[in-house]
């Protein structure tokens, strides 16, 4: 999910969802124990499943979009690149440990 946000809203993309998530979980046990109590649990459980196919078919049919798109700022950073030999900047040394007390 945050992948495929612009890098400017994905802290936002990613509460929302969150928010979403947990929220349609309380909703759907709701609605779900309301039809289970007036039809009774197995065409509950029908119901429940056809519509999690349903979001199946519709994710495979909608996908999300690539994250390298459109949706990416024309100023992205770029990683550094691991073919070049000169990364003398990255390198660090450790202090001297002298064993004489």
């Amino acid at each position: 999910m945050q992948i495929c946000s612009p890098a400017a809203a994905r802290g936002l993309t990613t509460s929302f969802y969150g928010m979403a998530l947990q929220g349609s979980i309380a909703l759907g046990s709701f609605v779900f124990g309301l039809l289970s109590r007036y039809v009774g649990v197995s065409p509950s459980i029908l119901v429940a499943g056809l519509l999690a196919l349903t979001g199946l078919l519709l994710v495979r049919r909608y996908p999300l979009p690539d994250p390298a798109g459109p949706l990416d700022p024309p100023h992205r950073v770029q990683p550094p690149d691991s073919t070049s030999s000169d990364n003398s900047s990255h390198r660090f040394s450790l202090p001297a440990i002298s064993s004489s007390n």
